[in-house]
């Protein structure tokens, strides 16, 4: 009930009460119960391996994991996680408010759910993980939603970069790519080296990848690649095949990180020591459910707690929650967790999708 609490405060409004359980069809029931009953016991019969991290149980050895992580994203394919009651449960704002906050005057962020995010710095807008409702592909396919964002690309101020961690189809929709190329032609993309064909096929006419350690200038923007704890796997088998990266921006006087998608390492802390303090980080807090399949690859709310304070950073925003059907945890449990990892500092925000923050000028 605490937790709830904060939530709530946090996102400046009251939530209403959670609705009353949906009754499910008696064949899905029993899908979720053979399949919760299968993978936790090749979660429990095993060996595990350590991390370095203090906030989830060790990884299952690879050969284990790999066939854990095959009926984990079986589930996901067949939409077992997705909790839309609970979605319904104020986590979106109605299309009025969020076009209402799209007009915000000086430096902004708008999140738009999961990874994608709105960002104003400086008279540049830069949109981070674009992966908006533009139909359905199978060259791209996307997991199930919990919920849809109030604002669509047609609501979309024009765009000078697009910015993309890395390739899982989560994060890289080539529809959604190839709508933006369209409708910002002079727009940039910028991604991990390896991914650069995405970019060209969508119709960028620049399209900049650089490799770990390079800084991109686009404008008055620099873009500055770091290696993730992460990577892209952009195929249905979910094998590696490609690179994550976080992404240092600086613009305007401000710098903000932005990491995508990646589990906690000692990079985190590098970063921070040779490139902090930060005044913004966008740092995901979601899909850290079952933790010995995937805390390999993402943030735990609470690394992701760890990660802003190694970066020191004055503002941090949880992404990558909410939105797709991605692991089984509750669905407003990483943003009760990463608040109550942050209580004290004050550090640690979250928003409902569709909702628009207002950065304090520089030196207040």
């Amino acid at each position: 009930m605490q937790s709830r609490h904060r939530l709530q405060s946090r996102l400046g409004r009251t939530l209403p009460s959670a609705p009353g359980r949906v009754a499910r069809r008696p064949w899905r029931t029993l899908r979720r119960v053979l399949s919760v009953a299968l993978l936790g016991a090749a979660l429990a019969g095993c060996h595990a391996v350590t991390t370095d991290s203090p906030h989830h149980p060790a990884l299952l050895p690879p050969g284990l994991r790999s066939a854990g992580l095959a009926l984990h994203h079986l589930n996901i394919a067949s939409g077992l996680y997705v909790r839309r009651a609970e979605a319904d449960d104020g986590l979106v704002m109605s299309r009025q408010e969020a076009l209402a906050g799209l007009g915000t005057c000086g430096d902004s962020l708008t999140w738009l759910g999961h990874s994608t995010v709105l960002l104003r710095l400086g008279g540049v807008t830069i949109l981070t993980d674009p992966v908006l409702p533009v139909g359905f592909s199978l060259e791209s396919p996307l997991p199930h939603r919990h919920a849809l964002a109030p604002l669509g690309l047609e609501d979309l101020p024009p765009i000078d970069v697009v910015l993309l961690s890395h390739g899982d189809y989560d994060h890289l929709h080539s529809p959604t790519l190839k709508v933006l190329a369209t409708r910002f032609p002079k727009a940039r993309i910028v991604l991990p080296d390896g991914l650069e064909s995405h970019g060209e096929k969508a119709g960028f006419t620049t399209v900049e990848h650089p490799l770990v350690g390079e800084t991109i200038v686009a404008g008055r923007a620099r873009f500055t690649a770091f290696p993730a704890v992460h990577g892209t796997r952009r195929n249905l088998l979910a094998k590696l095949d490609g690179e994550a990266y976080v992404w240092d921006i600086r613009a305007a006087g401000r710098s903000a990180l932005f990491v995508g998608d990646s589990a906690h390492g000692p990079i985190f802390g590098e970063i921070g020591g040779r490139n902090g303090p930060y005044d913004l980080a966008l740092v995901p807090i979601g899909a850290f459910e079952p933790s010995p399949l995937v805390a390999g690859m993402h943030s735990t709310p609470e690394d992701a707690a760890l990660i802003l304070a190694e970066l020191r950073a004055t503002l941090g925003i949880g992404i990558h929650w909410g939105t797709f059907a991605l692991s089984p945890e509750p669905l407003r449990a990483p943003a009760d967790r990463f608040l109550a990892a942050s209580d004290g500092n004050h550090r640690a925000r979250v928003l409902r999708i569709g909702e628009t923050l207002r950065l304090e000028p520089r030196g207040n």
